[in-house]
């Protein structure tokens, strides 16, 4: 069948001051080998008409017990029709459903476009329906009919992802802040102390040199009893231990008292201390 058309099987109305209205007619659609696999599109695919079985409309009889009503539906006897096909006429499935079988059966609603889009193929005979982007390009390019926001979080691996990662930053960040402003903290108590530090350390490292050194001088100028086996020479303090006069060591030791090194070191302590 090809074209359009009208099919009018409507029951009688009721009267005035009469009863209900009349049932609707049957109608009985057989396509001639509608079995054979090669019958479509040209079967049904190319014709777009109509069909009213409704019942007629009740009469306005004023009961007292009961109303009129209008008459019940028409009857429709048709063909299993092919995969895509359904209806009386056996007529294409609308774009955004689908039949999958030979049989008298309903189309469905397709479940495989993504939000952003829509079906566009009649006489679809699986789920899987063909569909378009209603912008944000080609759906091969973008089968999700994503726009370019969306589209960039998907190629991270989606929104979750991303909040995972940003709960990750987050608390990354937070505990590098503390440790970091901990380490601050500590520095600026070492630089703080620091001044103190290097004082104590240097009085400390002084002391220890003067004491050194003092035993230093005392190990080579103090006399020990093992050390000394006669007294030979003695050396006199000269001076009146005042301002004008203090004491000084004389320089005319005898020359054969001590030894050519010890010599030496005795000339450095009188020129040192006098």
């Amino acid at each position: 069948m090809r074209g359009d058309g009208h099919i009018t099987l409507q029951g009688g109305d009721g009267s005035a001051n009469g009863g209900g209205g009349g049932a609707g007619g049957r109608f009985i659609m057989n396509f001639l080998r509608s079995y054979a696999g090669n019958s479509q599109p040209n079967q049904s695919y190319f014709w777009t008409g109509t069909i009213d079985y409704s019942g007629g409309r009740a009469g306005d009889l004023q009961e007292r017990f009961s109303q009129p009503t209008g008459g019940s539906n028409g009857t429709l006897f048709e063909s299993k029709c092919f995969p895509g096909y359904s209806g009386i006429f056996c007529s294409p499935c609308p774009a955004g459903t689908f039949k999958y079988d030979f049989s008298y059966g309903k189309c469905l609603p397709c479940i495989n476009k993504p939000a952003g889009a829509y079906y566009y193929q009649v006489a679809e005979t699986s789920s899987i329906c063909s569909y378009d982007c209603e912008e944000f390009g080609p759906v091969e390019e973008n089968p999700e009919c994503l726009d370019m926001v969306d589209e960039e979080f998907e190629e991270i691996g989606g929104y979750d992802l991303f909040f995972i990662i940003m709960v990750v930053w987050c608390i990354t960040t937070i505990f590098m802040y503390v440790v970091m402003s901990m380490r601050a903290h500590i520095i600026a108590q070492y630089i703080e102390d620091l001044p103190k530090f290097l004082y104590s350390n240097w009085e400390k490292s002084t002391d220890n040199r003067h004491i050194n050194m003092q035993r230093q001088l005392d190990s080579h100028y103090r006399l020990y009893d093992e050390c000394m086996w006669s007294h030979v020479h003695r050396s006199y303090l000269v001076g009146n231990n005042s301002i004008s006069s203090p004491w000084i060591i004389a320089k005319d030791f005898p020359t054969d008292a001590l030894d050519e090194k010890y010599m030496k070191r005795f000339v450095d302590v009188v020129d040192r201390y006098n």
